[in-house]
């Protein structure tokens, strides 16, 4: 993808959130906003659809394609591509002008939105269709529906309908890393979905590493269905790599240790904290400390 070559290009690993904002044209981004404390941001339906009718004004005004959404009855998900460097401002204004209107409606003062948002970078075609994914099983996980696939206030539907209403949601674009065809993909994206929702589940919100965790426990769904087998054939995947080491208690082969320290280091360098490093790996962070400083040690030698 030509998301990939501007990543390499630009020299940027990972996924960055909160103020760590990578914004450049042509990104790819996962926005999250919520309403702060116990608050809500929806309270009738013309509210659900004031905030549909201004993402999509924005989406128009700042040049934004917008794959994905789901509206929570306290906080939202976007799945979201840029064509200029606009993110921060078209959120802005799509965060204040909604506020404006809650207040007015209900004739309330204060904030509607917790400052500041979240978004992150995604860097790869799985991890894209994963967070879709996710944003579409958080109406079901949140109990709000009895059905993944049947939630009023998300792009779900025209993921997995097979006559969607016209819209000016993008879909088309993430089905189509699943399959060409977009009857097929639908039909497998549904298969993924229902997959997806027997997985464990936890809101962004409170753990900002879930999405990595979530595509490390969807690796096999997706490779049975043949998504992601390019990055499998062509190259050293992260994924699969945390997914070796994360069961195993003891490793004393040479061979082993150098593709457990070269794993640590892409991991750092792909944003992985030092706490995060040791909770997937399943070790200590002093054995993290431990292991970056021996492979310091191993290149002055060399």
């Amino acid at each position: 993808m030509e998301i990939l070559q501007k990543i390499e290009d630009a020299k940027i690993r990972g996924i960055f959130t909160g103020r760590n904002r990578i914004i450049y044209p042509g990104a790819f981004y996962h926005l999250t906003q919520r309403a702060p404390g116990r608050e809500v941001l929806f309270l009738e339906n013309s509210d659900y659809l004031h905030m549909l009718s201004l993402i999509k004004e924005i989406s128009i005004s700042y040049q934004w394609n917008v794959f994905c959404f789901v509206l929570m009855p306290n906080h939202l998900h976007l799945l979201l591509q840029i064509q200029k460097p606009n993110l921060s401002k078209g959120a802005k204004e799509l965060f204040e002008r909604y506020a404006k209107y809650f207040n007015a409606k209900f004739q309330r003062k204060g904030p509607v939105f917790c400052k500041p948002y979240r978004v992150s970078l995604c860097v790869d075609e799985s991890y894209l269709l994963v967070i879709s994914l996710y944003i579409h099983l958080n109406p079901y996980k949140a109990k709000l529906t009895d059905d993944p696939m049947n939630y009023k206030w998300s792009s779900v539907k025209l993921y997995t309908d097979k006559e969607a209403p016209q819209t000016f949601v993008k879909y088309d674009f993430i089905l189509g890393i699943i399959e060409d065809n977009l009857d097929k993909a639908k039909n497998i994206y549904k298969k993924l979905l229902l997959s997806s929702s027997r997985v464990e589940f936890k809101s962004v919100l409170e753990d900002p590493t879930f999405i990595k965790k979530f595509k490390l426990s969807l690796l096999n769904i997706l490779s049975s269905f043949g998504i992601g087998k390019r990055e499998k054939e062509n190259n050293w995947s992260l994924d699969r790599e945390i997914a070796k080491f994360q069961n195993k208690k003891c490793i004393r082969q040479p061979q082993e240790l150098n593709a457990r320290r070269y794993l640590v280091e892409q991991m750092l360098a792909n944003g992985y904290k030092i706490v995060e490093i040791a909770s997937f790996l399943k070790i200590s962070r002093q054995s993290v400390y431990n292991i970056l400083q021996n492979q310091r040690r191993w290149k002055c030698k060399v």
